[in-house]
């Protein structure tokens, strides 16, 4: 038995990426999981894969920012398993470019999935969570606190959860409900993976050929090298043209890749420390 046999616990995203990982830590301890993704075969996959490891599952597809998505889950856990003790809510976009490049429609959307989203799966399952005293996760980001260039609605929203968490926590006290906001770096998920592709060589793994002269290193993700040979503890990719020459500092011309991410496994097994 598990620290969280006899619990349930809601997983928006919990399909993919980080909520995937989520996902799987609580059913390790022992939870019963409700997944919330995007693609019913995504959902019905993760489902299946916890019954496979002899876990108890249900699932709920559909728009994160919609209300009667979150309806439909608390109904879920309320229907299957009686109860909901945790919410986590990992569903989440990016979004890229400046505040000259992002769109009003583009705002609005990062805004709908990233917060609106966050803020109706607390609204629906408040009430349960607060009867068994139990918590709430929400899965912020670094880019919160410190940011990169050219995400100025992803950041925004990020900052938008931290507020949230805040608040949540000051008036869920009352209730014996504890609230938190997880705040990750680089981790190796598909939105991580599109990124990539989308902003270095177009592979998963958003790499870059460099050499000691920095010949080629053109691409809008590389990032740009600390004043030392040592790896770089913060740089941020610029976003530019292909055919602009990256940025590099004035002690070397080498080329930096993109830092390797946290593995979904490794972050697994961080959550079930936790």
């Amino acid at each position: 038995m598990g620290r969280h046999t006899g619990k349930v616990v809601i997983v928006t995203g919990g399909s993919a990426g980080i909520g995937r990982g989520v996902v799987e830590a609580f059913a390790a301890d022992g939870a019963s999981v409700v997944i919330h993704g995007l693609s019913r075969e995504e959902v019905d996959q993760g489902v299946a894969r916890i019954i496979a490891d002899g876990g108890a599952a249900v699932g709920v597809a559909g728009e994160v920012s919609l209300e009667e998505t979150h309806t439909a889950l608390v109904e879920a856990a309320m229907s299957a398993f009686g109860r909901i003790d945790h919410l986590v809510t990992s569903a989440g976009i990016q979004t890229y470019g400046d505040a000259a490049e992002t769109t009003p429609a583009d705002f609005d959307r990062v805004f709908a999935v990233n917060v609106r989203g966050v803020f109706l799966a607390v609204h629906a399952a408040i009430a349960e969570i607060r009867r068994n005293a139990g918590t709430i996760s929400l899965i912020s980001s670094a880019q919160g606190v410190a940011t990169q260039n050219n995400v100025v609605g992803y950041t925004s929203t990020k900052g938008a959860l931290n507020a949230m968490a805040r608040a949540l926590a000051v008036d869920e006290a009352a209730y014996g409900v504890r609230v938190n906001a997880v705040l990750p770096g680089s981790v190796d998920t598909p939105m991580l993976r599109a990124a990539a592709r989308d902003w270095s060589d177009g592979t998963d793994a958003g790499e870059e050929g460099s050499s000691p002269s920095g010949a080629g290193c053109t691409r809008s993700a590389v990032w740009a090298a600390p004043p030392s040979s040592e790896a770089p503890a913060r740089s941020w990719p610029a976003r530019r043209p292909a055919s602009s020459p990256v940025r590099r500092s004035a002690s070397t011309a080498a080329c930096w890749r993109v830092p390797r991410p946290l593995s979904r496994e490794a972050l697994t097994r961080r959550l079930q420390k936790v």
